[in-house]
C-alpha cells in the first residue's frame, strides 16, 4: 500500500512540476520504490525537460531533513 502511496505523491509531483517548469525535481524517498523510479524517470525527464534528482534514504533519516 505505501508503494501505491509514493506512486501517486510522484504522479502528482510530475504533473505540479510541469505547469511550474521546474527544471530540476528533488524527490526524498526510501529505498523500496527505487527500481519504478528508475523505470518511470527517463521518459518523465524526456517528455518534460525536467531532470530529477533522488535522494534515497532510512525514512527516520528523510523527516530529519525535511
Amino acid at each position: 500500500m505505501k508503494t501505491v502511496s509514493v506512486l501517486i505523491a510522484l504522479s502528482t509531483a510530475m504533473v505540479i512540476s510541469m505547469s511550474i517548469s521546474a527544471t530540476e525535481i528533488r524527490v526524498m524517498s526510501g529505498g523500496a520504490p527505487k527500481e519504478v523510479f528508475a523505470q518511470l524517470t527517463p521518459k518523465f525527464e524526456q517528455q518534460s525537460g525536467n531532470k530529477v534528482v533522488f535522494v534515497y534514504d532510512v525514512l527516520t533519516a528523510l523527516r530529519e531533513k525535511i
